[in-house]
């Protein structure tokens, strides 16, 4: 089944592993025996038969009474007000096989606009830059997208400073950000926000207080976290799994392996840091840069790249695209989403 306009269908289902072929097949099993195994229950019902019926336990005469005196209790409390601060907003269920987009440009939103919606599936994403734009500019460019995509989610890529120069800046402007961004992202690298600090106790902080910001108006917290925490500089101290813990989901910049052809071990790393925090992969999606931008790879190596993590465990791509490549990733998103 092809690619077809956001709106218009949902994205087909998710292969079961009979289905897959023998490769793909080797790669589920290679990949869930990193995963705990489910209960019988679980087991059964995976595989459409009825879970175990187990003939319920009666209660004993200690549990009646505590059950009773529970009661009585509830009936007697009076109720207090409900709490006026807004809610946290609610974690995000992620997706599978995603694609997100990445408009750093109004030409790269024009080029979007007009050939690459039948590659966005509903639930797909955007994610609009702005660094690179200006307060005004991000929300008209929001608006515009959320018009020819309203079934997309749009992200703004921001950071805590909030494209201000000052710490903690994205406190003050969030009030001005456009409603239409129903998710915003923190940028964390070597020259990016003022914030930035490889200290694992200050990463932490960071992320936390990005999350307590965002979730206070009412959107999604997306980490956006470098790549150099996985074999780089700071992989001994930084944990993915963790870090994804302190917000509602995740990019981490991997560009860098795709370009260097290290994406296999890159994968399998980040992988097991989510399986042993118990984060699902489902709310987080891995960078490919392709075109003239910094570690940008062949039409090839990004290809292979994506089709191995989508096999590996359905994964979300985030595409980093830059201006004159909109043939180029038309080709890649047909042979990838085929």
């Amino acid at each position: 089944m092809g690619p077809l306009p956001v709106g218009h269908a949902s994205r087909p289902a998710e292969p079961t592993p009979g289905q897959r072929g023998p490769e793909e097949r080797f790669r589920w099993v290679m990949m869930r025996s990193l995963t705990p195994c489910p209960r019988s229950d679980e087991r059964r019902t995976s595989r459409g038969l009825p879970a175990t019926r187990r003939r319920p336990r009666r209660p004993g005469r200690a549990e009646i009474a505590t059950a009773l005196a529970l009661g009585v209790v509830a009936l007697l409390t009076v109720p207090t007000a409900a709490a006026t601060t807004p809610a946290p907003a609610d974690r995000w269920a992620g997706q599978g096989y995603g694609t997100w987009l990445v408009v750093y440009s109004n030409y790269e939103m024009l080029e979007l606009e007009k050939y690459l919606g039948p590659f966005l599936y509903k639930g797909d994403g955007i994610a609009v830059v702005l660094h690179y734009h200006g307060l005004s500019a991000f929300n008209a460019e929001g608006r515009s997208l959320h018009t020819a995509f309203p079934n997309a989610t749009l992200r703004g890529y921001t950071s805590l400073d909030g494209a201000s120069g000052k710490a903690g800046g994205l406190s003050g402007v969030i009030k001005n950000i456009s409603s239409v961004y129903t998710q915003l992202s923190a940028d964390y690298e070597v020259n990016g926000p003022v914030e930035f600090n490889p200290n694992w106790t200050a990463t932490q902080h960071y992320f936390q207080n990005f999350s307590s910001i965002v979730h206070k108006s009412g959107r999604i917290a997306i980490a956006y976290p470098s790549g150099r925490g996985v074999f780089g500089d700071y992989s001994k101290m930084w944990n993915y799994g963790k870090i994804a813990g302190l917000t509602d989901g995740q990019t981490i910049e991997t560009q860098g392996f795709c370009h260097g052809g290290n994406w296999k071990a890159a994968v399998g790393h980040i992988w097991a840091e989510y399986n042993a925090t118990k984060e699902s992969t489902r709310t987080l999606s891995l960078q490919i840069s392709i075109g003239k931008v910094a570690n940008s790879c062949s039409e090839w190596a990004a290809i292979h790249a994506a089709k191995y993590w989508r096999q590996a465990a359905h994964g979300n791509i985030f595409w980093w695209w830059g201006p004159g490549n909109l043939a180029e990733l038309i080709q890649i998103l047909k042979i990838v989403q085929s």
